[in-house]
């Protein structure tokens, strides 16, 4: 996804923004159609941060939702739909402490706007702290 799409670069390029936050971000190749709900064109990712034995993978971890577009959020992984448990690897570290992540619009980014907070998270001052260290503003929705 470099190269205009935005989340190379922002999402875990560098760590910039990693830990509870998920980031709308251009589907150019509509790859990701049916998880794009009902913004065609639009899939949102995320790049957890990792603790314990994770840490020392040798790998990125790069995950979408664990819920359908507008679904609830799940706490643990029985919540998680079963066809999206059923479509790939799970690691389940224990339930959720109770504050759904942040949610990001990276897509105004590419044309030089502004990121959209659609969902403040649990510390929306520290995500845009991050997104102003590399030029970028955040504003809400009016």
């Amino acid at each position: 996804m470099g190269g205009g799409g935005g989340c190379g670069g922002w999402c875990w390029g560098g760590g910039r923004v990693a830990g509870p936050v998920a980031c709308r971000v251009a589907d150019q190749g509509q790859r990701y159609e049916e998880a794009a709900g009902d913004s065609p064109g639009t899939v949102g990712v995320r790049a957890p941060r990792m603790g314990g034995g994770a840490r020392g993978l040798d790998i990125r971890m790069v995950a979408t939702s664990a819920n359908h577009p507008g679904g609830p959020d799940p706490a643990g992984v029985a919540d998680v739909p079963a066809d999206l448990r059923a479509g790939c690897a799970v690691v389940d570290a224990g339930p959720l402490p109770g504050t759904a992540s942040a949610v990001v619009d990276l897509r105004p980014v590419d044309g030089g706007g502004a990121a959209l907070l659609v969902r403040p998270g649990p510390d929306p001052a520290a995500l845009a702290r991050v997104m102003a260290a590399v030029g970028a503003t955040v504003v809400r929705p009016s």
